[in-house]
């Protein structure tokens, strides 16, 4: 609640911040594209929404990490990449 509030209280700090996260999404997106493009992979959800999902997971596998260090992130990370990225079907 109090993140709320300060975002609220800096909405310029807020809009600017989240032009930057919204380029970055953008620049993630062409180079997985690309990727995506030369192994003939076919991601199950867009590409958009994939960046999105990486960025929430790498977060909250890193606080979880950071307050578990038995945490296996990687394996964790590879199940998720393994579900959103298929094996090609060519």
């Amino acid at each position: 609640m109090e993140f709320r509030a300060a975002v609220t209280r800096h909405p310029e700090a807020a809009a600017a911040s989240v032009a930057a996260q919204r380029r970055h999404e953008e620049q993630s997106v062409a180079l997985l594209e690309g990727a995506c493009r030369r192994l003939h992979i076919q991601p199950v959800i867009p590409l958009e929404q994939v960046v999105v999902v990486l960025g929430a997971l790498g977060g909250s596998l890193s606080l979880r990490a950071a307050m578990d260090p038995a945490t296996d992130v990687a394996t964790l990370a590879a199940g998720v990449m393994t579900v959103m990225f298929p094996e090609p079907t060519e």
